[in-house]
């Protein structure tokens, strides 16, 4: 357990990093978490039904964020369809490993060739999750500790990666 959350950090850190401000720790960690810079994000924009992707992604990353146990991505002007959610989710999945209780498994529901809602089936809950976010949290803030607005970017990269190789 413990390396699989070094690991999350790393990735989320080494995705993000170049985001973290020169606030306090913790308005770092909010940044890093929180960002509307998302690769995967971006990237739907520039695909067909863009417009519908991006209502769907972001309904996801809001009703994970929740643990909803039923994501609508799909409304009156948004469709889309089952390969459509499985490129949505996918890239959702890649953009927040923050969301480790997400898991790999999912449901949804259809009307016609329309894909209603999702339904998550988290790996976690209640507060064994919220003890686990908790965690998280504060190895992230602990793992920023040190970072300041006066070290270069090689010398912040560098406190990081000394920092996970002591703890791995």
């Amino acid at each position: 357990m413990i390396k699989k959350a070094l690991i999350i950090l790393f990735c989320i850190l080494f995705c993000a990093f170049p985001l973290v401000s020169c606030g306090n720790v913790q308005e770092k960690y909010e940044m890093i978490i929180n960002s509307e810079l998302l690769y995967g994000r971006d990237i739907l924009s520039t695909m067909p039904n863009s417009k519908a992707l991006i209502y769907a992604y972001d309904n996801i990353v809001v009703g994970v964020n929740k643990s909803l146990k039923e994501i609508p991505v799909s409304d009156s002007t948004h469709h889309i369809s089952k390969d459509e959610l499985e490129v949505v989710v996918d890239i959702y999945t890649r953009d927040h490993i923050e969301h480790f209780w997400f898991g790999n498994a999912y449901e949804y529901s259809f009307n016609d060739q329309t894909v209603v809602s999702l339904k998550p089936n988290y790996i976690m809950s209640g507060s064994s999750l919220e003890k686990a976010k908790h965690k998280l949290e504060e190895r992230v803030v602990k793992l920023l500790e040190g970072i300041t607005s006066s070290l270069s970017e090689y010398e912040k990269e560098l406190l990081i990666h000394d920092t996970l190789a002591q703890n791995t």
